[in-house]
């Protein structure tokens, strides 16, 4: 896929600039600025033994964020993100690509908290598969190890409104930091230390988020992917208008030992569809086909809810989405969906958690390709690209998900397998990965991930890119 991306982003290094330089004149007037970042070398090596190069991915990438708090309400937060990657997905030369991918205003009282700016929104509690965060878009002209840093971050303004200060009561507290996928922290907690006493008043929340432009999301193929000929081109104008902004709305309620959230969208989706733009037939066998991504509307409305026992926590999600193809009539567009996911997470022998879930889709309206065989051929083919990349090959999806999660944080060890088996059939994603923290700034993992499917399957779309990948990371 031809996907413009400038060799290095000049708002990169205005980013660096910014959030470096600002320390000196925003501390004397501001409470308090905290910079931090981290730093990772990956290797991504092909499993396929027929893959067409068996290097997919090196690269090196640097994170810088900065956080400025002020004495009153105010807080800046700046995030910089730079990557080389030899060779990407994009193409098959190195290349290095840079953004600011969070800037954003905090306000914050003892009832309101607002945001303004570029910022990563996460809705929805699952984990892997989550229908509820419609909100979200990813890059995936990479590969990555977590796909936490693949999210990419809209410009948009979100309200929060808290009806009443929680009122805690503790006599001795731990201190406790919580970070990403990048090593960035993203939140101080503190928990009362067992056998003293915590409660809370009014715990439920109300957020809006209204984002003026959609952020669609990235996606590139090699082109052992797709069939001799074709070619696929950026987008001329899906993003560029404000008729496509999204609103969002969630009410998230907090009770003793279990909590639950309600959500309602309005946008676009934001993993795109290919349409035909151009179309050039030399002979039977030599066929130019040009390839434009579109995004069509969505309406999603869903809620979840968790429980936690002593040792178990159950929980449940599910969303309904209808789209402009709510009929089904077009077959190269996804239709009207369902989608649930519930299971439990049991912790266990204290290092370790096994998580089981069960997760279903059903299409409404949904029609089979096989009805339009004796349309264009063509025609038939992108149908059935998007199909595979949007994943509505059948009527209705039943998947079973298996995870075992180890993290001892006295050796400094960690592991986790975890697969994702189609019930409709022979269909699945699997992963593992051990690593080792040597010290509190660096780790090392090593990790395996495939899909494996039928052909004309989604798995079967990405299993060209089924690997074995290291990953060294630090943190400053």
């Amino acid at each position: 896929m031809n996907h413009q991306k400038p060799k290095i982003a000049r708002s990169f290094w205005w980013a660096l600039i910014l959030g470096f330089s600002s320390v000196g004149f925003l501390l004397p007037s501001w409470g308090k600025a905290e910079i931090s970042g981290s730093v990772f070398l990956n290797t991504f090596q092909a499993i396929q033994s027929d893959a067409d190069t068996k290097t997919l991915q090196n690269s090196f990438g640097l994170w810088v964020d900065s956080e400025y708090e002020s004495d009153g309400p105010w807080a800046l937060n700046l995030s910089a993100l730079g990557q080389y990657f030899d060779p990407s997905l994009v193409d098959e030369e190195g290349e290095f690509n840079g953004a600011l991918r969070e800037g954003y205003l905090d306000w914050r009282t003892s009832k309101w908290a607002v945001s303004a700016g570029r910022r990563i929104f996460t809705w929805g509690k699952g984990d892997g598969f989550n229908p509820g965060d419609v909100v979200s878009s990813f890059d995936y002209t990479f590969l990555a190890t977590d796909e936490e840093t693949r999210r990419l971050a809209p410009t948009g303004l979100q309200f929060e409104y808290l009806p009443h200060r929680r009122d805690v009561r503790c006599r001795k507290w731990k201190k406790l930091i919580k970070r990403n996928a990048a090593g960035k922290i993203i939140r101080r907690l503190r928990r009362c230390v067992k056998g003293h006493v915590t409660e809370r008043r009014e715990p439920w929340s109300l957020k809006v988020l209204l984002i003026p432009r959609f952020e669609p999301s990235r996606v590139d193929f090699r082109s052992s992917m797709l069939p001799n000929g074709v070619t696929i081109g950026s987008s001329s104008s899906n993003e560029d208008s404000l008729k496509n902004g999204e609103v969002a709305v969630e009410w998230d309620y907090r009770g003793e030992g279990w909590d639950t959230s309600w959500l309602l969208f309005y946008g676009r989706e934001h993993l795109p569809y290919f349409v035909e733009k151009s179309r050039q037939i030399f002979s039977p066998t030599d066929v130019r086909l040009r390839l434009e991504p579109e995004h069509q509307q969505l309406l999603s409305v869903g809620g979840d809810y968790s429980h936690a026992f002593e040792s178990v926590v159950l929980t449940a999600e599910g969303v309904f989405k209808q789209t402009s193809n709510s009929d089904g009539k077009r077959m190269d567009r996804r239709p009207s969906s369902f989608e649930a996911i519930a299971g439990l997470e049991w912790g266990f022998a204290e290092w370790h958690r096994i998580k089981l879930q069960a997760a279903y889709t059903t299409f409404l309206g949904y029609q089979s390709l096989s009805r339009f065989a004796a349309t264009d051929p063509i025609q038939q083919g992108i149908a059935r690209l998007n199909s595979q990349l949007h994943g509505y090959t059948e009527a209705s999806q039943s998947n079973a998900i298996l995870g075992w999660f180890f993290d001892n944080e006295e050796t400094g060890w960690r592991a986790n397998a975890s697969v994702n088996y189609g019930l409709n059939g022979p269909e699945g994603y699997g992963e593992a990965m051990v690593g080792y923290q040597w010290q509190d700034w660096i780790e090392t993992r090593m990790g395996v991930q495939a899909f494996s499917g039928p052909d004309q399957s989604r798995s079967e779309l990405y299993s060209a890119l089924n690997n074995i990948y290291l990953e060294i990371k630090g943190w400053f």
